[in-house]
């Protein structure tokens, strides 16, 4: 039954890209292997567009971390829980203790 419910969702899917093909979203994905003490590896995947960034654990189980960029705004999807935990950004008064630097390194891997 679970395997029906997936190719119909597939198929849907294919559909609704063919019907919108011009609204299509240019994006990259990052998939990593995240290893903490204690807990069995796992994988996470980051997909990021020019409107946001998503993370997930690489399944289609329905829980996700999302950033909306023109929004400044984060929501966190709990499919089991049906819930989603909302932070909107807001302005900061407050000034730092010291200079803050923005720094970018890229660093290329050859076998990744």
């Amino acid at each position: 039954m679970m395997l029906i419910q997936r190719i119909l969702l597939l198929l849907t899917l294919v559909v609704a890209v063919s019907v919108h093909a011009g609204e299509l979203i240019s994006s990259s994905m990052v998939k990593y292997q995240v290893l903490e003490p204690n807990i069995e590896p796992y994988v996470t995947r980051m997909i990021v567009t020019n409107s946001h960034l998503r993370m997930d654990d690489d399944r289609d189980d329905g829980n996700y971390l999302i950033f909306f960029r023109d929004g400044r705004s984060i929501e966190s999807v709990n499919h089991e829980e049906r819930s989603i935990f909302v932070i909107k950004a807001k302005e900061v008064s407050i000034k730092a203790p010291f200079k803050l630097q923005r720094e970018t390194q890229e660093i290329l891997l050859s076998d990744a």
